[in-house]
């Protein structure tokens, strides 16, 4: 079975902690510059030692006293300063000290040059103001964070070992890495994908088992360092025939004109004011421009709709935008998006050479670094919601479908580059603005082009639906040099997602808790509020039950039936997946 349509993933970042994968603007010139201005610590007040069980068959551990998220609330597009992990902080309540309808606790506070200021309370928590008034971060014990916007809403979530991303329109990425360095990514329990590295032929690559609506497929990526940035260049396990990219790059013998099926379809209903296809096709560059376009816009509706469900929304309905074409995808810049299909199909017919002398690419000479220096006009295809800064110093959002352009070499020693926006569905980033973008980001969209074209291939090598018969000999294909060496798919990648949207919830009401708790204390590193509200830890339960009483491990033992997960004043033991002991 054919894997469904490409959809984007947020690309796991180590040390999520450092970088979120939006940058936290709001945080900019307050919090983030201020982490070495907060006071020292005073004398814990109030500690309460929840003391441990005896009994090896459950063992209580102090927590946070409970707090009741309102649920899955409107998102801040609708209801502003609220969104679904339960946070409430809008910039005027802020600015009287208010969270979730609570006054800030007392503390000491020292104000900056810069007018923001910084609080912290007699037991470890720090918050810290901007110079508007309204919160821009929250530090707990037990290194928990929470970033905010200027309007209130909630950033960045880290706890529990996971980042916690709240993007644009209301979609959340979450990122976790274990102790065994597995990494899962997700912003749903339909979507996401778990990761592990592998080596082959002295090279580095990480294999991605991604699942999307019930359907699970594996990607490969080759890792590599540019400008001290670990990125990760999306490579085929196997290649198409040199003939057939030959096919692909030069004009069909005739235009043909293809029917692609969209005619009401939900996602062309909703962008139908900002993408139209092309009447006919001369060529395969302009049919895959397309094939590009409709499955990132397919994407973009998807994750509303994802927002929305998990909002307690309804579906998006006609977009506002439908009124006006400002800022649709013209013919002239699908062209630039066809020129850069061009360019990839022919560093995958050069690769696709390679990989038949059974050689690997050096990924350094492909890929980013060679896409922002060789003086060409480049396009992406954003295909993941993101924001980002414009020349002027404001923020703002692109999303998956829009194009962006760069046209030059960015700065020495820079992580980012500027490129310029040349089509949006949304007012947010105007068509014209130059914004600027980390090359984490430019890789992740030049590898879901790549992804998208591969699979584009497929259905042209198949020819159906009035598509042109590619010429003799262009069939069969290459395999990678490094194909025997990737890991088989992850087979629990469906449970490891839901359990990680799971864990998530309860991470980030965890959170709201320590930042609304009137009094509280640390006992054994474990925060402790005057009124605790014990978790127990007993026979029977299961892994996601004890993942999200705990958070996760700091070493995971694996021994087939028998899994040991090692916390730092206990060992839980489990037997097919359930406590079978507590040590």
């Amino acid at each position: 079975m054919s894997p469904p349509p490409v959809r984007s993933a947020p690309a796991y970042r180590p040390a999520p902690a450092s970088r979120p994968r939006e940058t936290n603007k709001a945080n900019k010139g307050s919090g983030n510059t201020n982490r070495g201005n907060l006071p020292s610590a005073g004398t814990p007040s109030n500690v309460v030692n929840g003391g441990r069980q005896p009994s090896a068959t459950s063992k209580t551990v102090p927590q946070p006293s409970t707090y009741t998220s309102p649920g899955r609330l409107p998102s801040t597009n609708s209801s502003p300063g609220v969104d679904s992990s339960g946070f409430k902080t809008t910039a005027t309540a802020a600015r009287a000290g208010i969270l979730n309808g609570r006054p800030l606790p007392p503390g000491e506070v020292v104000k900056n040059k810069d007018g923001s200021s910084a609080l912290r309370t007699k037991d470890g928590r720090q918050y810290v103001l901007g110079p508007n008034g309204h919160l821009d971060t929250f530090r707990g014990t037990n290194n928990t964070e929470a970033r905010f916007r200027p309007d209130g809403s909630v950033h960045t979530v880290h706890a529990n070992g996971m980042t916690i991303t709240h993007g644009p329109g209301g979609v959340r990425h979450i990122i976790a890495e274990r102790p065994d360095h597995t990494v899962v990514v997700s912003s749903s329990a339909r979507h996401g994908y778990v990761q592990r590295q592998f080596t082959a032929g002295n090279q580095q690559f990480v294999q991605r088992t991604h699942y999307f609506n019930g359907v699970s497929y594996t990607r490969v990526y080759q890792s590599y360092y540019y400008r001290g940035v670990l990125l990760e260049r999306y490579v085929p396990i196997s290649y198409y025939s040199p003939a057939f990219y030959g096919w692909l790059y030069s004009p069909w013998p005739a235009p043909i004109s293809y029917g692609w099926g969209w005619a009401g379809n939900p996602w062309y209903v909703y962008y139908g004011w900002y993408f139209e296809p092309f009447p006919v096709y001369p060529n395969a560059s302009l049919w895959l421009t397309d094939y590009i376009l409709s499955t990132s816009l397919t994407q973009a509706y998807q994750e509303r709709v994802d927002a929305a469900a998990s909002n307690s929304q309804a579906n998006p309905g006609p977009s506002d935008a439908a009124t006006t074409r400002q800022g649709a995808l013209t013919p002239e810049v699908k062209q630039v998006v066809a020129d850069e299909v061009q360019r990839q199909l022919a560093l995958e017919k050069a690769d696709a050479e390679a990989a038949a002398r059974n050689a690997t690419v050096d990924a350094g000479s492909e890929a980013i670094p060679q896409t922002l220096n060789d003086n060409a006009a480049h396009a992406f295809v954003v295909s993941t919601a993101l924001e980002v800064s414009t020349s002027q110093g404001q923020d703002c959002a692109v999303t998956e479908g829009d194009v962006l352009q760069l046209s030059g070499p960015p700065p020495v020693n820079s992580a980012a580059a500027e490129v310029k926006v040349l089509a949006s569905k949304d007012q947010d980033c105007r068509q014209g603005t130059l914004v600027t973008v980390s090359f984490q980001d430019l890789q992740d969209m030049q590898n879901h082009m790549r992804e998208v074209i591969d699979q584009g291939m497929g259905q042209l090598q198949a020819h159906q639906g009035g598509l042109p018969a590619p010429p003799a000999g262009a069939s069969g294909q290459i395999q990678s040099s490094f194909a025997s060496a990737v890991p088989p798919a992850d087979p629990n990648v469906a449970a490891e997602l839901k359990r990680q949207v799971h864990t998530a919830n309860l991470t980030e009401e965890q959170v709201v808790s320590q930042a609304t708790a009137p009094e509280t204390g640390t006992a054994g590193g474990v925060l402790v509020v005057s009124s605790p509200s014990p978790v127990t830890i007993s026979l029977g339960q299961t892994i996601d039950q004890v993942v999200a009483s705990l958070g996760n491990p700091k070493q995971i033992v694996n021994l087939g039936a028998k899994q040991i997960y090692v916390y730092s004043d206990m060992k839980v033991i489990f037997a097919n997946g359930r406590v079978s002991d507590v040590q």
